[in-house]
């Protein structure tokens, strides 16, 4: 999983600054300061909502004996993102 500097850092470059800290040091609005902290609030938060359901399919798995053929179903199920809540959605 990504940690939240990783993603911030990430959001930075992909937004045109180098770094991170380029965003708070080049932006006098407040509000547009709290929009791109919202941003990267959600995409840490969908990036744990991701590992979750990447963890509860594993442990589903392991529980599961191979020789269940709905296995495979099963874990699609757990995978599917729609299980994330939409709050969390960008």
């Amino acid at each position: 999983m990504k940690t939240l500097d990783d993603i911030k850092q990430e959001y930075a470059r992909e937004n045109n600054f180098c770094e991170w800290s380029e965003i708070l040091y080049s932006i006098d609005d407040p509000a547009e300061i709290d929009e791109h902290f919202d941003k990267v609030a959600k995409l840490y938060a969908l990036e744990a909502c991701r590992e979750s359901l990447s963890n509860s399919a594993n442990n589903l798995s392991s529980l599961m004996p191979d020789s269940n053929l709905r296995k495979p179903i099963y874990r699609e199920l757990v995978l599917d993102e729609t299980n994330i809540p939409q709050e969390v959605k960008l």
